[in-house]
């Protein structure tokens, strides 16, 4: 009779969404339909990242099925989902460019939350120029979105940044800066210390700006507009967890970010439904 002991825990592994390595197969790939994330897992396979569990696989293909529902997947130059079960390798693809984001200096990584700075060094490089790479991002038609985790709030702590001023969100005492694409920032009110907060910043036109923050924590939302000539645009990567300015801000150690999006602007519809996609569709399942 046939040995089958080589087998043993196959089908535990199986059900985990994970293979066994000595079978040379990195993670187990669902049949997705949807052909954006079909490739997102392809990609993955190929650099021998270890993919999400099977269960998450579902939500994430159907996350991308629902910003394309609502208009938005088409208008993204770079999205990255952090917060997911897949390996630190896996939550810094670009899920639109195929490619990876780098963490500098060893941000930390919690499954399903995301990114952290340790507050001094550490950060994420999008390698996403904003002036070589842009397609959707223009110099008066731009958006940036991201989702904190976790939120502690901090003086003059960069959420994302370009080179200089002229494109970063950062936190400054009790308010949030809003700069795209103009020498002027926008200035909200921020929930001080309210977890699961989405942040949007849009160059609307070539005079204004606009900016939304929504905290799922509190159940409110800030936004508002500034009329701003917008500046051109910058050759400078976009760095994630950091201001850059004439000193290097990082962002709080307690703040984990859980997405990164940028493309083109959304209006306040699509804005209302990548919050609920992203939120209620998605991350509250994890």
């Amino acid at each position: 009779m046939a040995d089958f002991g080589q087998f043993r825990g196959f089908s535990d592994k199986l059900f985990e969404g994970q293979l066994p390595k000595e079978l040379g197969v990195i993670g187990r790939q669902r049949a997705a339909q949807d052909p954006d994330y079909k490739q997102v897992l392809e990609y993955a396979i190929s650099q021998g990242y270890t993919l999400p569990s099977f269960e998450q696989q579902l939500l994430q293909e159907q996350l991308i099925v629902d910003l394309k529902d609502a208009g938005v997947w088409s208008k993204l130059d770079t999205f990255s989902v952090f917060a997911t079960d897949g390996d630190i390798n896996f939550a810094l693809i670009d899920w639109v460019r195929l490619t990876d984001y780098t963490a500098i200096n060893s941000p930390t990584f919690t499954t399903n939350k995301g990114f952290n700075s340790d507050g001094t060094s550490s950060y994420i490089e999008t390698n996403y120029n904003l002036l070589i790479d842009s397609v959707n991002y223009q110099q008066n038609d731009a958006g940036v979105f991201t989702f904190l985790t976790e939120y502690s709030s901090s003086a003059n702590r960069g959420l994302y940044t370009a080179l200089n001023t002229t494109n970063y969100l950062s936190t400054r005492n009790d308010v949030n800066r809003f700069w795209t694409n103009g020498g002027s920032y926008l200035t909200l009110q921020f929930f001080s210390n309210s977890n699961e907060q989405i942040f949007f910043s849009n160059r609307v036109s070539s005079t204004e700006i606009n900016g939304r923050v929504t905290s799922f924590a509190a159940e409110s939302t800030n936004e508002g507009s500034l009329s701003t000539n917008a500046t051109a645009m910058i050759d400078d990567d976009l760095a994630l967890l950091l201001r850059r300015q004439s000193s290097l801000y990082y962002l709080n150690s307690e703040c984990i970010m859980g997405m990164f999006a940028l493309g083109s602007q959304l209006n306040t519809s699509e804005m209302e439904d990548v919050e609920n996609i992203w939120y209620n569709n998605y991350f509250l399942n994890l």
